[in-house]
């Protein structure tokens, strides 16, 4: 017995040093060809940049749930898929998403009749097994949150605190007074203060810093309690509050509701329908029908996406489907769709502090401060799926991040006879080493990569002042054998690169909430990418949808310096 136990632990130990996860080093080795591939344990690989490398690897299934206790709260991605990946396939548990309807499941109060509404997304139904135990007070009712949580808020709630994305849904669906307490994040956003000026906005205080995915001051808590919320909301995977103050919320008999990630467009509309049924129907108060309002933004995002395939094939490589969380549901696939369209990137970032150097033998080449990053896979946000409906794949959605959220350094550089390395920095090598502006053939400055998509101004100035990032066509070595695209070295030997012409950086919009990082705007991405990669939307149809959107949701008639604002039109 004690043989077999000791054998037990032997292949425990092999499989753990099997599936360990790169990790970064002090200096990263980004890419060089002709030249021994690295292939050291658990480090990065230097590999070629074929599609049999893409996001078709093999995932395991998803472990198994266990009772999510107060203290796993935040965690809903924390334990990712681990293991030797090569191939992506379904798992056991994942079915084919043939259409991408929404399918929403929450609750209702425990002694309401389950009903369908309008919308066809559902109502918050209950049954008993799920209610059971809970107060028969007429004056309260129930709400299942992201965790499956059933829980007890009043039947009127007039106050809430929420940060981030989730005060825009509050502000969107409650008005004027129901928000008490919020984030920096939100009151600092000039659109927000113009569109809800009229509300109150400015009274709303500040209590947690950036955008309250980190937790709340001791000192600032208890201004909290002092606001007097009936309930508080957080985002699954943040920590808004310690777990000390989750206890004290429950002692002041304050609700706390945990909302879905916006990482996906289905977590998105869910949140809308949680909130909505939070807030519930104030008209004949004068207020607004929240229920309502968001069972409308359902039926518009739904518009939305049947309008854009009408005039774009959808495109999703390898058939992923990206309107999921990967990390949590293992791989999804789709069916009907398209395997040609429009290849991009989107950089999220731009690390200062990052350095490259490019090596030949002891000689620096090339070397700077500054490096583009990308953020990894599809999970984290639902912009690869509003790209891929548009008809355009997000190139760091294809590449695998073994299940570690990742911010990828990122460079346009594929030298055959020089070493590129990055040290310092926040970011990290990509764990196979793909070049993110190449698939296969097709290549950034052509025809189908035409442009990459940045979140800001600042990011697009610095690339167009980067020596990496420039397009310095096709150059004869001195040799005068070879002509490849990219510039010669001081040996006269070409550096090559993946820009094979002139290529578009766009600005990503963004209003009262970032479209890139997931929230109730999101939906109008598609119109947006629709009409800057396949010119199927004019401007001003894009315009009058962003115009469109503000009035019907936030009740605010924008002026046109407003939407070039929001568009990012400079």
């Amino acid at each position: 017995m004690r043989r077999i136990f000791i054998g037990a632990i032997a292949c425990l130990s092999i499989l753990c040093l099997t599936s360990c996860r790169p990790s970064p080093t002090l200096e990263q080795v980004i890419h060089t060809q002709q030249a021994p591939e690295v292939d050291l344990e658990c480090e990065t690989k230097v590999t070629d940049n074929q599609p049999e490398t893409s996001e078709k690897v093999e995932d395991l299934s998803p472990e198994e749930e266990v009772d999510e206790s107060q203290t796993q709260r935040g965690q809903e991605r924390d334990a990712p898929v681990l293991g030797e990946q090569e191939s992506e396939k379904i798992t056991s548990d994942v079915e084919y998403d043939k259409d991408s309807s929404l399918n929403i499941k929450t609750e209702q109060k425990k002694d309401d009749v389950p009903a369908q509404d309008e919308s066809g997304a559902g109502n918050l139904m209950a049954n008993v097994e799920a209610t059971a135990g809970l107060s028969e007070d007429p004056n309260a009712k129930h709400i299942v949150d992201a965790y499956g949580r059933t829980v007890e808020i009043p039947k009127n709630v007039n106050r809430v605190s929420a940060c981030g994305e989730a005060a825009l849904l509050v502000q969107m669906l409650g008005g004027s007074e129901r928000l008490v307490a919020t984030s920096k994040s939100f009151t600092d956003n000039t659109i927000v203060s113009e569109i809800f000026g009229d509300e109150n906005i400015a009274k709303v205080p500040a209590l947690w810093t950036g955008s309250g995915a980190s937790e709340i001051s001791a000192s600032k808590f208890q201004a909290l309690i002092a606001a007097g919320p009936e309930v508080c909301f957080e985002f699954s995977g943040q920590e808004t509050f310690t777990q000390e103050q989750v206890d004290m919320l429950h002692e002041k008999g304050i609700a706390y509701i945990v909302l879905p990630s916006f990482n996906t467009a289905d977590n998105i509309n869910l949140s809308v329908q949680i909130v909505g049924d939070v807030l519930g129907d104030k008209s004949s108060e004068g207020g607004l029908d929240a229920p309502a309002i968001a069972r409308e933004y359902i039926n518009f995002c739904r518009s939305i996406v049947n309008d854009v395939s009408q005039r774009v094939p959808r495109f999703a490589h390898n058939q992923v489907d990206y309107n999921n969380d990967k990390y949590k549901n293992g791989v999804k696939y789709l069916s009907g769709t398209y395997d040609s369209g429009k290849y991009s990137l989107f950089i999220s970032e731009w690390d200062d502090s990052a350095y490259y150097k490019m090596y030949s033998e002891n000689r620096i080449t090339m070397e700077g401060k500054g490096v583009a990053l990308a953020r990894s896979g599809y999970s984290t946000n639902p912009l690869s799926y509003y790209m891929s409906l548009a008809g355009v794949v997000n190139t760091s959605a294809i590449y695998q991040d073994f299940n570690v959220e990742s911010r990828w350094f990122v460079s346009p550089l594929a030298p055959t006879t020089r070493l590129l390395t990055y040290s310092g920095g926040v970011g990290t090598v990509q764990a196979t080493n793909e070049l993110l502006t190449k698939v296969g053939e097709i290549q950034l400055g052509s025809t189908d990569f035409p442009a990459i998509i940045v979140a800001n101004h600042e990011i697009k100035e610095k690339l167009q002042a980067d020596q990496m990032w420039k397009n310095y066509g096709k150059v004869t070595s001195k040799s005068g054998i070879i002509s490849d695209y990219g510039f010669l070295d001081e040996d006269g030997n070409i550096v090559k690169t993946t820009i094979v012409g002139d290529y578009r950086i766009y600005v990503n919009p963004s209003g009262a909430a970032s479209w890139t990082n997931g929230s109730v705007e999101s939906i109008i991405e598609p119109i947006w990418l629709a009409w800057k990669f396949h010119n199927a939307y004019t401007e001003e149809e894009v315009r009058e949808t962003v115009r469109t959107f503000y009035r019907k949701f936030y009740r605010y008639e924008l002026s046109e310096e407003q939407i070039d604002r929001i568009l990012n039109e400079k």
